[in-house]
């Protein structure tokens, strides 16, 4: 199969359009192979990328099934957003809340996000997955990704192929994408939030996060409290005078200590 070349930023959009279209077409006798009743397991967040996938997977008239991880701590607008425009999403429950489960793990940091491990990148196991990937979003995604991508377990282990259909949009395609189709896309682009994710992710700005959903700097601050309680002699209580003291420090983003691991309550 003919796979995007690494120069598809000089192309126009229809041609990107075009070959994403392309790329799920010829790759779908893998994805019937591993799931006949449901092809592609196209993981669906709400957010304006997946909006643009869920199109193009669509128009290219292949089998697939939309799937949205819930992670307990999703911004409402985002929710109702779902619900409403796309009722035909799958939703995957978590056994354990996210702020429950910070009692056993710990705070979630830029390094150690073990948050996305555990509340979504679970679903599809063993399936081929199909993903809003877009490697302008980091250096990393541009050296990690390609158009089909081998996606690996926490062991390392063959887990699933993933098919990144728009993985050489620009944000002003995207964009262009939306209004073209005239796709609905979450509220919350209209109010300045440039990436919709989880309230109070390390890799987004939780101070305006807060601001807006106040409740949920409440519900982190608990979490935190009752992981403090359940610590034993840690650096981090050796540090810090209290629970709210050492969520200050999380919430500060300034560079860790040694031990930062220890810093972040996990051991």
């Amino acid at each position: 199969m003919n796979q995007l070349p690494l120069d598809k930023f000089g192309i126009t959009l229809e041609q990107k359009i075009a070959d994403g279209i392309q790329l799920l077409q010829e790759f779908e006798s893998s994805a019937l192979e591993y799931s006949p009743d449901g092809g592609y397991y196209l993981c669906f967040s709400g957010g304006k990328d997946s909006v643009v996938v869920k199109d193009i997977a669509i128009r290219s008239g292949v089998k697939f099934t939309s799937n949205y991880s819930v992670t307990t701590i999703d911004p409402p607008e985002l929710t109702r957003f779902i619900r409403h425009y796309h009722p035909d999403v799958i939703w995957h429950r978590p056994k354990i809340p996210l702020m429950k489960m910070i009692e056993k793990a710990g705070l979630p940091s830029r390094r150690l996000r073990w948050c996305c491990e555990k509340y979504k990148e679970q679903g599809g196991s063993g399936l081929v997955k199909v993903f809003g990937v877009r490697v302008v979003e980091s250096p990393g995604r541009a050296k990690r990704w390609e158009p089909i991508t081998a996606w690996k377990g926490k062991k390392s282990s063959l887990n699933a192929w993933v098919v990144n259909p728009i993985l050489y949009f620009t944000d002003k395609e995207i964009w262009q994408y939306i209004r073209q189709n005239n796709l609905p896309y979450c509220e919350l682009y209209d109010y300045g939030v440039s990436r919709i994710g989880c309230i109070g992710c390390p890799m987004s700005n939780r101070i305006d996060a807060f601001v807006r959903w106040p409740h949920m700097e409440r519900r982190w601050r608990r979490a935190a409290r009752a992981r403090w309680d359940l610590m034993g002699d840690t650096r981090a209580k050796r540090t810090y005078k209290n629970s709210d003291e050492w969520f200050d420090w999380w919430m500060s983003n300034t560079a860790m200590p040694k031990e930062n691991d220890c810093q972040m309550g996990l051991f």
